[in-house]
């Protein structure tokens, strides 16, 4: 990224829930407040990540920030024969007010 674009953007991680627990089989929706960032306003979800025990098995539907309700949403599915446990994390990107 040039030196301009990186100073009218940030991308910062942020975790949506530090444990999916989601059943075989299940579908899952979570959903935070996209947290602030001083001088930056958030402006989209440019990707995610998921880590832990089934995380091969978990997929991610929709993973997007809303800003009317400044939330981030996440919606996916277990395709597993069992119990997943992960770590869901969101890459917010911001532009400088």
């Amino acid at each position: 990224m040039n030196n301009n674009l990186k100073s009218l953007l940030s991308v910062k991680q942020v975790t949506v829930t530090n444990n999916i627990n989601v059943g075989a089989g299940k579908d899952f929706e979570k959903y935070i407040k996209a947290p602030s960032l001083t001088g930056y306003t958030p402006i989209g979800v440019v990707g995610y990540d998921l880590v832990g025990n089934w995380d091969v098995w978990i997929n991610v539907s929709s993973c997007y920030y809303n800003s009317a309700s400044n939330l981030i949403y996440t919606k996916g599915h277990n395709f597993g024969t069992g119990a997943c446990n992960a770590l869901l994390n969101a890459f917010v990107l911001y532009k400088k007010n």
